[in-house]
């Protein structure tokens, strides 16, 4: 966090986390094939392998469906002082935490898939006119 802010004068944003994320994913999937690119299917298979420990926790895909597989942060804004540095900032801090949120979190797949796609007509809404 100091180095970046040494650096580039600001925090990581969620962007810049998730590209350096991104980049360490392909790096340990190329590292498996001896820097060789194995194909696009090896490579998604090899990357859904791996688990990568990113700044924001724990990311893997999800064996079925390839999509991510990571924590969920519920957070809010406060002044604090954060990180070693000598001054009260704003900051996003986090007050809950969702572990290993998936495409269906905790619903069942196959009922899941049963439903429509979610629109502005679905699912109704309980409170509208």
């Amino acid at each position: 966090m100091k180095a970046y802010r040494a650096k580039f004068g600001k925090v990581p944003s969620y962007y810049s986390e998730g590209n350096y994320t991104t980049a360490h994913w392909i790096d340990e999937v190329m590292t498996k094939h001896q820097g060789k690119f194995p194909g696009p299917v090896e490579f998604i298979k090899t990357m859904a392998s791996i688990k990568i420990d990113a700044p924001r926790g724990p990311v893997q895909l999800d064996l079925e469906t390839k999509s991510p597989v990571e924590n969920v942060y519920i957070k809010k804004v406060e002044k604090k002082t954060m990180f070693g540095y000598d001054k009260p900032e704003l900051w996003n801090t986090v007050i809950k935490t969702y572990p290993n949120v998936g495409t269906f979190y905790t619903y069942d797949r196959a009922k899941f898939r049963e439903q429509p796609v979610y629109s502005r007509d679905f699912p109704p809404c309980k409170y509208c006119e």
